[in-house]
């Protein structure tokens, strides 16, 4: 059996981890130099990258069977991170399903490959070195993003292959993207994200100060999330205001499975609500707000307006780029991978209610960070 092994100095600024070597990497001896190493080398060398700004590494260190990492690591039977990590300390021999017995050596070696690392950013690439390293996958959604594990920071990419497979200009512009935020995260170890007061489980009077005080500002955040009824219907499970891209309260109307108020405070909740959202000096601005206003007319006989909405400001600006939440946090923030923190339609889990109205802060938040970088960009445009 044939092993390919690191590349590059422990101190140098990156340290890229892929799957296995291929073929040309076992004739060679070297990680990443067959045709997806070239085509990582070629986007990072258009990324401001050099090859020797970073270590090169893999997962598993022997090629695999027709170059199919599922063979050593099949997330497609999902394997309990937990269980995988206690596999992998020698904890316990009961071995995951989906996780070859031969890959804990490996996974053993990768993780002090990682601990004695001295450069600022660890860059896994593809799914399964992400799972391997946080427990997480989905690359596609947290690609980009700012993430924490084994005491490093760590900013998920997807794997070169997977760009050449797709052949998309638009991909390949992604990963451009994806990979100037590892050289931005470069120069530096520490992890610095956005701190965000989001209040959650307001008391009444609390909630009520809160609206009053949106209706003095010139834009606030808004954002609703809406839940199945039993009947097959749609109502409104709770909403959030920000009064800043810093600060939010998500006001919820259901909660612990029955009604949050009272029948009188939520009338007092809903009258106070629709002063805000008809307020013409309060400019309301939310993603696909679209939806949220036409929902507030069409089940409360609420005009929301002025408004203001980020993905038809992206679509304006970058008509060929995604326009989700998710990746106008990744291109305009700092802020990672949240979109499926608690998030669930048509339920909410009493164990997770506060992460989801968390999350129904954080994205009323968000869209007041992401709208101004928007709007500066497309007057410069406009400019030129």
């Amino acid at each position: 059996m044939i092993e390919v092994f690191s590349e590059g100095a422990l101190n140098r600024r990156i340290l890229f981890i892929g799957e296995a070597p291929g073929e040309y990497e076992l004739q060679l001896s070297r990680p990443f130099v067959g045709r997806a190493g070239k085509e990582q080398d070629h986007l990072n060398l258009l990324s401001g990258i050099q090859r020797d700004d970073a270590r090169w590494t893999n997962v598993v260190r022997e090629r695999c069977p027709a170059d199919d990492i599922s063979h050593f690591i099949n997330l497609g039977k999902k394997p309990d991170y937990p269980s995988f990590l206690s596999w992998i300390r020698g904890e316990t021999e009961q071995v995951p399903p989906g996780i070859n017995p031969e890959v804990r050596r490996y996974v053993r070696d990768l993780f002090k490959e990682v601990e004695n690392f001295h450069g600022n950013v660890v860059v896994p690439l593809g799914n399964v070195p992400l799972w391997v390293l946080t427990g997480q996958a989905q690359i596609t959604k947290r690609r980009g993003s700012i993430l924490s594990a084994h005491s490093r920071k760590i900013v998920p990419c997807v794997h070169p292959s997977a760009v050449l497979r797709s052949g998309s200009l638009i991909e390949r512009r992604l990963a451009l993207l994806d990979l100037q935020r590892v050289k931005e995260e470069s120069f530096d170890p520490k992890i610095k994200l956005p701190q965000r007061e989001l209040l959650i489980y307001p008391r009444f009077e609390e909630a009520i100060a809160y609206i009053d005080e949106c209706s003095r500002l010139s834009e606030i955040g808004f954002d609703i999330e809406c839940m199945k009824t039993a009947d097959g219907g749609i109502e409104m499970s709770c909403f959030a205001l920000a009064t800043s891209s810093h600060r939010s309260m998500s006001i919820p109307l259901f909660s612990k499975g029955k009604n949050a108020w009272t029948e009188l405070d939520e009338v007092e909740l809903f009258s106070k609500l629709a002063e805000l959202l008809e307020n013409p000096r309060v400019t309301k601005v939310g993603q696909n707000i679209i939806f949220d206003s036409s929902f507030m007319h069409r089940k409360h006989g609420i005009l929301c307006h002025p408004v203001e909405d980020t993905m038809i400001a992206q679509a304006i600006r970058f008509p060929d780029l995604p326009k989700g939440l998710d990746f106008l946090c990744r291109y305009y923030t700092r802020e990672p991978y949240y979109k499926d923190e608690g998030k669930e339609w048509g339920t909410v889990l009493e164990s997770r209610e506060a992460d989801f109205f968390r999350y129904n802060a954080k994205d009323a938040c968000i869209v007041l960070e992401i709208l101004p970088k928007i709007m500066a960009s497309i007057k410069q445009q406009d400019e030129r």
